[in-house]
């Protein structure tokens, strides 16, 4: 079965209120984080390909908690926001401009994850055991 982490919010106690000498921090983090949501796009578009299935608690899990992530990147926007009127450095103004882009992309592959986890909840197992057997049998062949 395909490897479908848990992503962590749990960062944003540490987010919250940071000033601009903290962008490096902030800069680790939102870096992580689009690590953390391509693998999880790439596991998820894997198990598409594948006619893989998943449970039902699992893709519920990954809608919740990527659309708590979805959410989120709405703090980040409001920090390049506010650093941006702390008069930040050329350097600070070049990384703020990054890390946008960076939370734009991962905005895009969240968007992916959750439209893709919401179409293999039409093929979980549980949904594939409840069928009638001549129906699985005929699903299980093509996959």
């Amino acid at each position: 079965m395909t490897d479908i982490k848990q992503p962590s919010i749990q960062h944003s106690k540490f987010i919250i209120g940071k000033p601009l000498s903290a962008i490096d921090s902030i800069s680790s983090l939102i870096d992580g984080m689009l690590i953390e949501v391509q693998d999880q796009h790439q596991n998820l578009r894997e198990t598409q390909q594948n006619s893989r299935s998943l449970d039902y608690e699992t893709l519920q899990r990954v809608i919740v908690l990527y659309s708590e992530e979805l959410d989120f990147l709405q703090i980040y926007r409001q920090h390049f926001s506010h650093w941006g009127l702390e008069q930040p450095s050329p350097k600070q103004s070049l990384e703020i401009a990054r890390l946008e882009q960076q939370v734009k992309h991962i905005e895009l592959l969240l968007l992916s994850i959750l439209e893709i986890a919401r179409n293999l909840k039409g093929n979980t197992i549980e949904g594939i055991l409840d069928m009638k057997d001549s129906d699985s049998g005929t699903l299980l062949h093509r996959g």
